[in-house]
């Protein structure tokens, strides 16, 4: 005979079916508060543990919902559910390791569970195991042909492996689904960016933003692509968007001052403040010259790093490191103030409007000579190879036993200009090629800069992947030869298909002629080098 309900567990059931409704209309707070109710009166109730779990986990509050999927998974071990939505939250933390056991659980106890195997591609993704995260999208593929969401990851897992025709037909298959899918056309933009179908892209990339007008992804490739084709006013109309759009936007100051939007500063002081990276710095810090003939009264904020590199170099400027400007607080003495980056939509809403200036900060003098003096009367050449971008920094990078045609050059002493641990990598080439190559350990460009520009200074020539080098060498205009990749990772100021740079006039830009070969760039580099190292040799 079935037990008849106590009144307690009748109160439970009557609380739980109202908290399931109030989460199915949205109503989160209300929800969640019968949920806890229903703790209160049974802590041991599965489903309700449950449910603040996936709660914590639609709010954000991924730390405090663990307890409850934790003493959920006590009770029932190989709930499907529960195995989907704690390791989809585990996820978000610093521990998908563990998430993908509990994924990898549910899978094996319910392979034809869509939501298992696609939070399971998900967290292989996450964790780089690109190869098994596109077998599981695959599979939930074949359980459910018209899951977009799976054809949208599966394409950029194909495109970074750089199969970009599969990825190609992955993303147009999300969009034959649904032909507003923003993911599939941003996707889509990216690979034709790749292939220099500009306009396609520009054209996949504004229809993303009529349709979200608000999407940081869309927002962020359609400007940074406008720039790269040299349409710079409308690009940086666009990249203002970094405040507002960004997934983790670019902080903007707070006012007052009000910010520069192109007026007078006649017998007015403005205040500029940095963003983003010390390579950043230095590039955009090519306006301030122009800035100062404008206004002369031009307070610049900078990284500790860059201060006396800035102060040297702009002496009508006051210079403020970053953590000076952080205890003082001082903003509302200025009229204005701007990031350092949006000086660019007024000082360089063209490609005509470049100054002729070859170059605009200086090293320490000092220092320099002794540089100079330290590495001797041959040619000096720097040379880097590396980045460490966590985005692109792969695709910039070359290994330095791919230069072996570049460090086999006679008459020149080789300089490694290249920051991070080097020590392995030149002991190697040095070993394998017979040639010697400066590491200065009394140089570390991460904590000290001055010397950095100083050293860089004292070369007769930089050779470099795109890095904080080529930034340094090109604003001191010291002659300097960028390597690049083919589209995908090249930052958008090295534009397309040009051997140079308006931001740069000392740099000349060679370019990988396919994409991920190295071995071609490097060999005609050497040839340009051996080539220089004669010609020069002879003019000493």
């Amino acid at each position: 005979m079935k037990r008849k309900p106590t009144p307690l567990e009748l109160k439970v059931h009557q609380l739980f079916f109202e908290a399931a409704q109030r989460h199915r209309e949205g109503n989160i707070p209300v929800a969640e508060a019968l949920y806890r109710k229903i703790l209160e009166l049974d802590p041991n109730h599965f489903d309700a543990l449950h449910m603040v779990g996936v709660i914590g986990n639609q709010t954000n509050q991924i730390e405090e919902s663990l307890p409850y999927f934790e003493k959920a998974r006590k009770l029932q071990p190989d709930h499907l559910g529960l195995l989907v939505n704690y390791g989809s939250t585990l996820r978000k933390t610093k521990r998908p390791e563990e998430a993908i056991k509990l994924l990898d659980r549910a899978v094996a106890l319910h392979p034809d569970s869509e939501a298992a195997v696609y939070n399971r591609a998900q967290c292989l993704a996450f964790l780089g195991r690109n190869e098994e995260a596109a077998r599981a999208y695959r599979h939930n593929l074949r359980l459910n042909p018209q899951h977009a969401e799976s054809y949208v990851a599966l394409g950029h897992l194909l495109a970074s492996a750089g199969d970009d025709h599969e990825a190609t037909l992955s993303f147009e298959r999300a969009l034959a689904l649904n032909q507003n899918n923003i993911e599939a056309l941003i996707g889509l933009a990216f690979l034709f960016r790749g292939k220099k179908w500009f306009t396609s892209a520009v054209c996949l990339l504004q229809h993303a933003l009529s349709i979200e007008p608000r999407n940081a992804n869309a927002r962020s490739q359609l400007s940074l692509l406008l720039l790269q084709l040299g349409r710079l006013k409308e690009g940086w109309k666009s990249y203002e968007g970094r405040f507002w759009y960004a997934e983790q936007k670019v902080p903007r100051r707070p006012v007052p001052p009000v910010y520069w939007d192109g007026e007078s500063l006649e017998d007015k002081n403005i205040y500029i403040w940095p963003e983003q990276g010390v390579g950043d710095e230095i590039f955009y810090a090519s306006m301030i010259p122009d800035l100062c003939d404008r206004s002369g009264r031009v307070t610049l904020e900078c990284s500790n790093r860059m201060g006396s590199v800035f102060q040297r170099s702009f002496p009508s400027v006051n210079v403020i490191t970053s953590n000076l400007m952080a205890q003082s607080g001082a903003h509302r003495e200025f009229h204005f103030q701007s990031s350092i980056a949006s000086l660019g939509q007024h000082l360089r809403p063209s490609l005509t409007q470049f100054p002729q200036r070859q170059c605009y900060l200086k090293p320490d003098e000092e220092r320099l000579a002794e540089f100079k003096r330290r590495y001797g009367p041959k040619l000096k050449v720097g040379i880097s190879w590396r980045s460490s971008s966590p985005l692109f920094g792969a695709k910039k990078s070359s290994s330095l036993l791919d230069w072996a045609p570049i460090l086999k050059t006679t008459g020149v002493q080789f300089v490694s200009l290249q920051y991070g641990d080097t020590a392995e990598e030149l002991s190697l080439a040095q070993e394998e090629f017979g040639v010697e190559i400066i590491q200065d350990s009394d140089v570390n460009q991460l904590k000290d800069m001055d010397t950095f520009f100083a050293q860089v200074g004292a070369m007769d020539l930089v050779i470099s992947t795109s890095n904080t080098s080529v930034h340094v060498s090109g604003s001191l205009g010291r002659p300097t030869w960028l390597l690049l990749p083919q589209t995908s990772g090249v930052h958008w100021y090295w534009f397309f298909d040009t051997p140079n740079t308006p931001w740069y006039p000392s740099i000349l830009i060679h370019r990988q002629s396919n994409s991920g070969e190295w071995e071609p760039l490097i060999s005609r580099v050497a040839e340009n080098l051996a080539a220089w190292a004669a010609e020069n040799i002879a003019a000493q």
